[in-house]
């Protein structure tokens, strides 16, 4: 049922957001891409996020830092976005091993193009990165691959979007935290599309239709497990005022691993929430509910069997926008998928931040603070794995196509008994050149 759903949601996706077309090259200044749109009443609809209210909410947010620069007159036309950067890394253990952690020091090189087409109702980006990681260790080295498509289009009573995302890299990027695996140089091909409709019932009422697909595959199946996992939300939000709302949702989750023993959990949850616009600077959004979990094994043992369960539900964020400081604050709990053959309930507390000192210097801050219950795996002992990790940046405009990013990353992470740390240091110079207008 799910399956079907998203499908029928895909393509009614793709069919609203046809109609964009770009032609030739002419240089204008670069600019940031935008976040959510609004619809003919005003609301803001959120670019195809399906399963976080507070993503939803840090999408909303309109105010654009000091230093970013405005698209030039004539944007609506096509434009092409062109972007390099090199990184230099040291990690004392990038891998968060709890015995034998060995060091790495390489360079990462990482050219981006985007090519964007915008009009008063729609928006479509298509986007490929390439990244290649060199170390002093060759089991780290790695060709990369990123693609990514986001488009979105309002209509007098409503609006679609849709949302895909392509990766081919390794699970030294990917899995760490979750995982809890510390392997390097395994393959990891991930793709996920997320579409999303939104329709006005009547003057404060509105249903909207939320889904996602996520199809994960390893090289290494002798430790990582393949698995798709589905989503499916429906949600009818009732607007008190144009700064208050209500919503009711009810949301489904379907896990199924694809290679090794076959595993199955589905999850049903019931969730009630609000959005608010305390002031032009201050946003929160939130839902909580219950989540109901069923998990089936083709092959049982003891630790390892067919089972049930009830647990709680939450999903909050808190936004903060002026012309100098951005902070975003986020908590949820809900279901992760993980290549250890099973869903976690996974805790997250997340803040992030930027102040911008002047025109040329920004200072930011990443904090998170995670944990994951893998309680149905075959892992033995402690199923918890703890993760936490700090990342303050400087970010100074050398010119205004050139950035130097200097950041700092400190990370830990524990199972069980075993925990593992990790500090690194990253200079990064990233350089973008004016957008090319396609006339």
């Amino acid at each position: 049922m799910i399956k079907k759903a998203l499908g029928l949601m895909v393509g009614a996706s793709a069919a609203a957001l046809l109609g964009a077309a770009p032609a030739k090259a002419q240089s204008v200044p670069s600019a940031e891409p935008t976040g959510a749109v609004g619809t003919a009443s005003g609301r803001v609809i959120c670019p195809g996020i399906p399963s976080s209210v507070g993503e939803c909410a840090a999408a909303a947010s309109g105010v654009e830092s000091a230093g970013a620069p405005e698209r030039a007159a004539g944007a609506g036309t096509p434009v092409l976005q062109v972007e390099g950067s090199g990184r230099f890394e040291y990690d004392d253990n990038p891998l968060l091993r709890a015995d034998d952690a060995a060091s790495i020091f390489g360079f990462i090189a990482t050219p981006r193009v985007s090519v964007i087409g915008e009009t008063d109702v729609s928006r479509l980006e298509f986007g490929g990165q390439l990244e290649a990681n060199r170390y002093d260790d060759s089991d780290f080295n790695s060709n990369d691959v990123y693609l990514n498509f986001a488009g979105q289009r309002r209509f007098r009573t409503g609006a679609a979007s849709l949302k895909a995302d392509f990766s081919y890299d390794t699970t030294r990027t990917s899995e760490v935290a979750d995982s809890g695996l510390s392997i390097a140089g395994v393959r990891n091909t991930r793709f996920t599309v997320a579409p999303h409709v939104q329709s006005d019932i009547t003057q404060v009422d509105q249903l909207i239709l939320d889904g996602s697909v996520a199809i994960s595959k390893y090289d290494d199946l002798d430790n990582y497990t393949n698995y798709r996992t589905y989503t499916l939300k429906p949600t009818l939000q009732h607007s008190f005022s144009e700064t208050q709302a209500t919503t009711f949702a009810l949301e489904g989750v379907h896990y199924e691993t694809t290679s090794g023993s076959g595993v199955t959990t589905d999850t049903l949850i019931p969730q009630v929430g609000w959005v608010s616009q305390f002031s032009p600077r201050w946003r929160a959004s939130g839902s909580v509910g219950v989540q109901y979990s069923t998990t089936s094994y083709d092959l049982e043992f003891p630790g390892r069997e067919d089972g049930s369960e009830w647990t709680h539900y939450f999903d909050v964020a808190v936004n903060y926008d002026d012309l100098n400081d951005h902070i975003a604050f986020q908590t949820s709990r809900r279901p992760s998928s993980l290549s250890s053959g099973n869903q976690a309930q996974t805790t997250q507390f997340k803040l992030t931040g930027t102040h911008n000192l002047n025109q040329r210097l920004d200072l930011k801050l990443g904090l998170t603070y995670q944990i994951s219950d893998r309680s149905g795996s075959n892992s033995s002992g402690n199923n918890d794995i703890t993760f936490i990790e700090a990342a303050p940046q400087l970010v100074y405009r050398l010119t205004e196509k050139l950035n130097l990013n200097l950041m700092y990353r400190h990370r830990e992470r524990e199972i069980g008994d075993a925990e593992a740390t990790s500090d690194a240091v990253m200079v990064t110079l990233t350089f973008r050149p004016d957008e090319f207008r396609i006339d």
